[in-house]
C-alpha cells in the first residue's frame, strides 16, 4: 500500500511539472486545464497577455508639382529692329551674327522703337534699350517733304526713319521731293552743314511679288512688267511684305539697294 502511495505521489509531481511546462510556454490562452492521472482537472491560471494591435495605414503623400522659373539673362548686344509688336510690347532685333533675338519691352516704351533703328541692349535690371545712330552726322536717303515757310526738308533714310533737316536760308528752293540726297550735319545734329544731291541714283517704282527673307532678297516688278531681284540691306527684309508699291533707289556699282520706300 505504501508502494502504490509513493508512485502516486511521483506521478502526480510529475503531471504538475508537465502543467509548469505548458503554461509557460502556452500564450494562446488565458488559463488552462490540465488533466492529472485521477482524472481530476487542474485550473492553471497565467498572467493576461496584452498583445499590441498591428495597425496598416496607408498614407497617399500628394506632391505639389514646384515650378521654379529662372530668367535668364543675356549678356549686352547690339543689332537693328526688324520687328515691332506693338500688342505683345516686344520687339525683334537682329544681333551682329545675323540671330533674330527678341525682348520684351514696358508698354509705355513701345512706342519709341521702330524698324531700322540700331540699338544696345544691356541686361540691367530694369533693361536698359538704348537707341545707337550708327553715324549721327552723316546719313543719306530720299526727301519726301518740303516745308518752304520752316526752311526745312524732311528725309527717310537708308534705316527707313524720317529725318528732320534745317537748310541755311536761301537752299531750301534748291531740293525737291523724290531727290535722293547725302547730308553731313552740324554738330547740333538740326542744321545741313552741306547737303549733296546724288544724281547718278537709279531709281524705279514696281510692285513686290516675292520676299526671300532668308536671302534678303525681293522681287519687284515695274510698271512695264519687268521683274528685278533687289538684295535689301541687312535687317531691313522683314519691313516688306508681297504687295507692297516701292519706290527702289540703287547706285550702278552697288549690288544691294541704297533705300527701299514704301510709297502706300
Amino acid at each position: 500500500m505504501k508502494q502504490f502511495d509513493g508512485s502516486f505521489i511521483k506521478k502526480m509531481y510529475g503531471s504538475l511539472f508537465i502543467a509548469s511546462l505548458l503554461l509557460v510556454s502556452s500564450n494562446a490562452q488565458a488559463a488552462t486545464t490540465v488533466t492529472v492521472d485521477d482524472n481530476s482537472n487542474v485550473i492553471v491560471n497565467r498572467p493576461t497577455v496584452v498583445v499590441q494591435p498591428v495597425v496598416t495605414e496607408t498614407v497617399v503623400l500628394q506632391q505639389t508639382p514646384v515650378i521654379i522659373t529662372r530668367e535668364a539673362i543675356a549678356g549686352a548686344f547690339e543689332g537693328r529692329i526688324v520687328e515691332v509688336n506693338y500688342s505683345q510690347n516686344h520687339i525683334t532685333i537682329q544681333d551682329v551674327n545675323g540671330a533674330n533675338r527678341q525682348v520684351l519691352v514696358k508698354s509705355e516704351m513701345i512706342n519709341s522703337y521702330r524698324v531700322g533703328d540700331y540699338v544696345q541692349i544691356r541686361p540691367t535690371a530694369d533693361l536698359t534699350i538704348i537707341t545707337i545712330e550708327e553715324n549721327p552726322k552723316d546719313f543719306e536717303g530720299e526727301i519726301i517733304r518740303v516745308d518752304m515757310s520752316k526752311s526745312q526738308i524732311v528725309v527717310q533714310d537708308t534705316n527707313g526713319r524720317e529725318r528732320r533737316v534745317q537748310l541755311k536760308q536761301g537752299m531750301i528752293s534748291t531740293y525737291r521731293v523724290d531727290d535722293y540726297v547725302r547730308i553731313h550735319l552740324m554738330t547740333d545734329l538740326k542744321e545741313a552743314k552741306t547737303i549733296e544731291t546724288v544724281r547718278n541714283m537709279g531709281r524705279h517704282d514696281g510692285y513686290v511679288v516675292r520676299v526671300d527673307a532668308q536671302g534678303s532678297r525681293m522681287v519687284i516688278r515695274d510698271t512695264h512688267g519687268n521683274e528685278r531681284t533687289v538684295l535689301v540691306r541687312q535687317g531691313m527684309i522683314t519691313s516688306y511684305r508681297v504687295g507692297n508699291q516701292v519706290r527702289v533707289y540703287q547706285l550702278a556699282d552697288h549690288e544691294d539697294v541704297q533705300l527701299v520706300r514704301i510709297i502706300r
